[in-house]
């Protein structure tokens, strides 16, 4: 049976009210990690990014690295195990323009405004997808 609660996500958005409200809306299944920053995000990647399963992440999160940068700096040996979504208020036009197809062709975008639990919803459907009852932990 797959066990939602050991999959581990790491929520980087710039908005306390939102980053908080994701958290809250997640942790209920998973195991989060939640930082303000894309360069707090990218220093724990590239320390355990083993480690999560799934990137949440704000497109544009001032001052430092925008989530679109993070992921483009994320090793890829990191990257090809890793669900990564993008939030954002921009346009999917922008997302294209900022990242390369070799990123976009696994890309998960959700448009703001949006719920929490729409998200959670939508990262539970890949998760089941990507992580089959047989290898769950």
């Amino acid at each position: 049976m797959n066990e939602p609660s050991k999959t581990k996500i790491l929520i980087a958005e710039d908005d306390n009210d939102l980053r908080g409200l994701l958290t809250l809306v997640f942790s209920t299944d998973y195991d989060v990690t939640d930082v303000s920053t894309g360069d707090k995000a990218l220093e724990l990647l590239s320390k355990n990014g083993a480690k999560f399963d799934v990137l949440l992440t704000d497109v544009s999160m001032p001052p430092g690295i925008s989530g679109a940068e993070l992921v483009r700096k994320i090793a890829p040996d990191v990257r090809e195990n890793l669900i990564i979504a993008f939030l954002t208020g921009n346009e999917r036009e922008e997302l294209d323009e900022l990242l390369s197809d070799e990123i976009l062709e696994e890309l998960n975008y959700f448009q703001k405004p949006t719920t929490a639990q729409e998200v959670k919803s939508a990262i539970d459907r890949v998760l089941t997808i990507k992580i089959p009852e047989s290898e769950a932990v």
